[in-house]
């Protein structure tokens, strides 16, 4: 080997164990595994830290068992140092991907039936951001500012109730509540969003649940006589009632 070609090797060398050196999440990465059960934390040197309090979550589908770890520096001390987001798993503990997410502490994880979508609601009040994604790529698909639970009616469709800010406000003592709230519903594979039953001026739609064999969607609606009445608590009325389910497609 001449000197030229020597040289140019040794410099080689020292620029990339500057590199390595420089930035050591390049060389080595940390993770998270699951082993029968149980979550580790696997640092970037291989050893493996038991997560005691932080055990995963588990969801059945169509497809089988997944589970998840939240993780967030937040959470607990053994996370301390890691980046936040979520990781996922077959039912045979074998990991699908990481979705980074900051500020994943604060997020609530559910599958679609068919384990081929993923919600997230996330936020630290009563109003929260609803984020639909695919489970292959963890491609963000569709995001939602609703209230409360949601619910899937087949592997497409999925019922939550919208906080609907850009109608303007209700009154003071709609506590964090940013909008008018409608029950409404997006299908997943028509990427399209429909009303099950729209606020107005004086109503509001809150979904309660679904009701599979009686095929309908249950709902709380909350009503005042004037416009200027959501102000003040005890001039809003509560009642149910009970919306077919739409036929699909």
């Amino acid at each position: 080997m001449n000197a030229n070609r020597r040289y140019l090797c040794v410099f080689l060398l020292a620029s990339i164990m500057f590199v390595l050196l420089a930035f050591p999440a390049l060389a080595a990465q940390e993770s998270y595994v699951l082993k029968e059960g149980c979550a580790f934390r696997v640092k970037a040197d291989g050893k493996e830290i038991k997560l005691e309090e932080d055990q995963p979550a588990y969801w059945s589908t169509d497809s089988g068992m997944y589970s998840w770890i939240i993780v967030d520096p937040e959470l607990s001390d053994a996370m301390k140092g890691s980046k936040s987001g979520i990781y996922f798993f077959n039912e045979l503990e074998e990991p699908l991907g990481f979705l980074p997410f900051e500020g994943a502490a604060y997020c609530n994880v559910s599958l679609s039936p068919d384990g081929e979508m993923i919600t997230i609601s996330f936020g630290t009040g009563v109003s929260q951001e609803l984020i639909l994604y695919s489970m292959d790529g963890f491609e963000k698909k569709k995001s939602f500012q609703i209230i409360g639970e949601t619910c899937w009616l087949d592997p497409y469709r999925l019922v939550f109730t919208m906080d609907e800010a850009g109608k303007g406000a209700r009154g003071n003592a709609m506590d964090q509540q940013e909008g008018w709230l409608s029950v409404m519903m997006y299908d997943a594979a028509m990427e399209e969003l429909f009303s099950i039953v729209d606020a107005t001026e004086t109503e509001d739609y809150m979904l309660v649940g679904v009701n599979f064999e009686g095929e309908e969607i249950e709902v709380l609606k909350r009503s005042v006589k004037e416009a200027n009445d959501w102000k003040d608590e005890q001039n809003i009325e509560d009642s149910t009632i009970s919306i077919p389910i739409p036929a699909a497609g």
